[in-house]
């Protein structure tokens, strides 16, 4: 529907930055999750995919987690994002969002990006009724920083 199209067109202008900032010869040969450009891009990918979510009336939240903790700075391998108030449930947005920022990836890079930064997911999305996602939400910022306005 309209939110989807929303979030294709958005991650689509980020293609050529992604690109670039995913480019074989900037990403370390291991632990490319781990690299700078991908904490950066992961951030890129959460502020495109919020501006559609709080359109439409969701709170979302990006979360600093590494296997479900605090990373500590470090920055996790996926994108956590915490919702609230959206029309889908988070199960089935985080399906959608897996989706459209895998393909984006994949025609950005054009490579698997799943293989290239060696991650099994890209998006999860967390409700803030979670117990430890409504602690880091209550907590704010470096555990949850607030993307809507």
């Amino acid at each position: 529907g309209q939110l989807e199209r929303c979030i294709e067109r958005s991650l689509d202008k980020l293609g050529p930055v992604m690109a670039e900032l995913l480019a074989p010869e900037r990403l370390p040969e291991r632990d490319a999750w781990n690299s700078f450009e991908w904490q950066r891009a992961k951030r890129l990918l959460a502020s495109a995919i919020a501006r559609c979510l709080c359109s439409v009336g969701c709170r979302v939240y990006v979360l600093d987690m590494h296997g479900g903790e605090p990373s500590e700075g470090l920055g996790g391998k996926d994108v956590d994002l915490a919702v609230e108030g959206c029309r889908l449930d988070p199960a089935a947005l985080e399906e959608l969002l897996e989706r459209l920022a895998r393909d984006m990836l994949r025609r950005a890079t054009g490579r698997d990006p799943y293989r290239l930064l060696g991650i099994p997911n890209i998006i999860e999305v967390h409700s803030t009724r979670e117990f430890v996602v409504e602690k880091y939400v209550r907590l704010g910022p470096p555990y949850s920083v607030p993307l809507c306005p």
